[in-house]
């Protein structure tokens, strides 16, 4: 973009480390993978999003207030090169911030992310994501820390007048680990009970990761996601769940006149 972000941390900029190393010719492939990015546009229920054009960190100081909209606007050529536009964003490292969502729905942006309710969870700078904070949102993953349930029903889903829809996170499936293999279980277990939850009382869970987590250990990982999967069939069969993407909740919630309805879809979680 013509405007880009001049972090007070310079560090924060991707701008600055590829000016200052370069891409080396070995990791090309994983920058730009168009085929990639074909087979996902292809896959039926998956949807071509944005995670904002730089990995755009929405909480770190920087000093220019056009910078945000001028990422999402790179983001949105990159995206017309496959005939695509953007209608979901997730923050990067959720650093979730209410004053650029106004720009989100302005760009087209129909719905985003949020961080669950806890207050480990709350969005921070990156130097405030210390280590007891870490520790907490690791613990959770496998043993329940927090009171609130993960899910939660479609009535609570925030949705302001020019605002895209604010879609809460429910759980980070985390990779497999050589050295806590063991750990794996009881949070595929947690994830498959929380998930029951949701569909029996026809609720929203928002389950999430990033595709580079299952590239150093591809078979343990897919083999966990076997696990869910399997268990949202049994879902969708016993308590009718439905799967959406977070595009398809703006489609199937929002009236044209940009309000969120609930009662036809009370039945439903995703």
């Amino acid at each position: 973009p013509a405007i880009t972000p001049h972090y007070t941390l310079p560090q924060y900029s991707p701008y600055q480390w590829v000016k200052k190393h370069g891409i080396p010719e070995a990791y090309k492939s994983s920058h730009f993978a168009p085929a990639t990015v074909r087979k996902i546009q292809d896959a039926a229920g998956q949807e071509l999003a944005t995670h904002t054009f730089s990995h755009f960190y929405c909480l770190e100081l920087q000093d220019h207030p056009l910078a945000f909209e001028a990422d999402l606007q790179a983001a949105k050529l990159a995206a017309h090169h496959f005939n695509n536009v953007p209608r979901s964003m997730v923050f990067p490292r959720n650093q979730y911030n209410s004053q650029y969502l106004k720009r989100c729905y302005e760009q087209g942006i129909t719905a985003v992310r949020t961080n669950p309710s806890a207050t480990f969870w709350r969005p921070v700078t990156n130097k405030g994501a210390g280590i007891f904070r870490k520790l907490i949102r690791t613990a959770d993953a496998y043993v329940q820390v927090s009171r609130q349930r993960s899910s939660y029903p479609l009535s609570e889903i925030v949705c302001k007048p020019g605002e895209p829809l604010q879609l809460k996170a429910s759980r980070f499936l985390r990779p497999w680990n050589t050295k806590y293999p063991f750990v794996h279980h009881w949070l595929l277990q947690r994830i498959c009970r929380e998930m029951k939850i949701a569909a029996a009382l026809g609720e929203c869970y928002h389950l999430w990761w990033h595709p580079e987590n299952f590239g150093d250990h591809p078979k343990e990982n897919m083999a966990g996601l076997r696990v869910l999967l399997e268990q949202y069939k049994q879902c969708a069969n016993r308590y009718g769940m439905q799967s959406w993407n977070m595009a398809e909740y703006a489609s199937n919630l929002l009236t044209t006149g940009g309000t969120i309805t609930t009662h036809q879809y009370a039945g439903s979680a995703g």
